[in-house]
């Protein structure tokens, strides 16, 4: 008769699995460019003039916007960090992406409007 063999799990280490302070940190970041920058796009037109909104804010929209998603893009290609910070990351790059759509539009339309 054979002898039961042990099974040991599988040597995974912690440091992959559990979000640290700084992955908590990038992912608020994460989310929260994209949210500050839709509330940025939908407060502009009250403070500031037709020309500063179309010639600062929205392409600073555009940048910050654009770098979340690249960055997103580059981490979630090397697989960095735990799978739950990749997660997290996809929903601030979701968001971004809706900004960068929202940019396009409005400047497709100023730019049809002449402005």
């Amino acid at each position: 008769m054979r002898q039961p063999t042990a099974v040991y799990a599988p040597n995974l280490s912690t440091r992959t699995r559990i979000l640290r302070p700084v992955h908590l940190a990038g992912v608020l970041v994460a989310i929260g460019v994209p949210t500050l920058s839709a509330a940025l796009l939908i407060a502009s037109p009250r403070f500031f003039a037709f020309q500063d909104d179309t010639l600062v804010v929205m392409p600073a929209v555009f940048v910050a916007n654009l770098t979340n998603l690249v960055l997103f893009l580059g981490i979630s290609r090397a697989r960095t960090g735990p799978e739950r910070f990749r997660d997290l990351l996809s929903i601030g790059a979701v968001f971004s992406g809706i900004c960068l759509s929202a940019v396009a539009v409005l400047g497709g339309m100023f730019a049809s409007l002449g402005g």
